[in-house]
């Protein structure tokens, strides 16, 4: 006969922590990562300065001041899932950061602010890959991803990416012109022509409105919520990725629109100054009604399969 051997404490299993970051760097690291940090900061602060006045005067790149702030959000909605990354500091960040210091001087040399706003992206990514290994850097690619949207991109490249958009949303406003009573509307490029019973005037979309300038603001917009999504398919998010174009137009449509009308009225000051900007503004809150749309008519379109009703029938004996 067997002895019935019990147990005077419970089983308990205990997940393995992944030690802090305190328990890995020691005294000096931190000095030496306090000192890195603060050399990247003092040789970027002539950018940063620039960048936030042009998102402090530019009304087009105001979203560049949420673009960091949601960064780090993201950042801390991934807190666990970071702690659990092993800490390991690799020399391979040197030659990232090298990489950025070289678009950092190529853009001194050119005289083109540009690149040396984009350095800033691989300079992170370098100092994460230093600091923390490329398996943290991996898992922090996509906050220093989104400071590309927060990052003004050249004029003359800008007009030449968003000249066929605003083509497409003159066109479309044109139209929608021509359906109102005793106005009639002609497009010419991005210029709109109108007559309203003996008044005849001209309407300029760019002027009249920033045209695509929202687009940025957009595309940040759908690349947040597609990264947010992580427990939909991969196709899902790509579909909501991709619906950022369409949007961008549709929203930008309304707004030439209604501020085109505003001007066949005579209603002027409402299409001008801060009435306009918060037009702006009420299209980024039809975008967000859009996208949530969109989504739920893509998660409708799958439906999970109840674990009850795949468990076949048990064999009755």
């Amino acid at each position: 006969m067997g002895e019935n051997v019990k147990l005077s404490q419970p089983l308990t299993l205990r997940r393995s922590r992944m030690p802090a970051w305190s328990e890995i760097v020691d005294p000096a690291g931190w000095v030496v990562i306090a000192v890195l940090a603060v050399l990247v900061l003092a040789a970027y602060w002539p950018e940063l300065r620039r960048l936030s006045g042009v998102w402090l005067h530019d009304s087009d790149w105001t979203h560049g001041w949420l673009i960091p702030v949601i960064g780090l959000y993201i950042v801390h909605l991934n807190r666990d899932r970071l702690a659990r990354v092993p800490v390991r500091p690799s020399l391979l960040g040197v030659p990232v950061m090298l990489f950025a210091v070289a678009m950092y001087l190529s853009g001194i040399q050119m005289l083109f602010g540009y690149p040396r706003s984009l350095s800033m992206l691989p300079m992170l990514l370098g100092m994460v890959m230093l600091m923390g290994g490329w398996r943290l850097a991996l898992a922090c690619w996509f906050p220093i991803f989104l400071l590309l949207f927060a990052i003004p991109l050249p004029h003359l490249i800008y007009f030449e990416l968003t000249f066929p958009l605003r083509r497409m949303v003159t066109l479309l406003s044109t139209g929608a012109l021509n359906l109102l009573p005793d106005v009639q509307a002609t497009a010419q490029a991005t210029v709109i022509d109108y007559i309203y019973g003996s008044t005849a005037g001209t309407l300029n979309v760019e002027e009249a409105c920033s045209g695509m300038r929202l687009m940025m603001a957009f595309l940040a917009m759908g690349a947040i919520m597609a990264y947010l999504m992580r427990e939909k398919p991969v196709w899902h998010r790509l579909t909501l990725l991709g619906l950022c174009v369409p949007i961008a137009i549709f929203c930008n449509f309304i707004r030439v629109t209604i501020t085109s009308v505003l001007h066949v009225y005579g209603h002027r000051s409402l299409a001008e100054g801060g009435a306009h900007t918060v037009l702006g503004l009420g299209m980024m809150v039809v975008a967000l009604g859009l996208f949530y749309v969109a989504n739920w008519g893509l998660s409708s379109l799958v439906t999970e399969a109840d674990p009850e009703e795949d468990e076949p029938e048990g064999v009755q004996a």
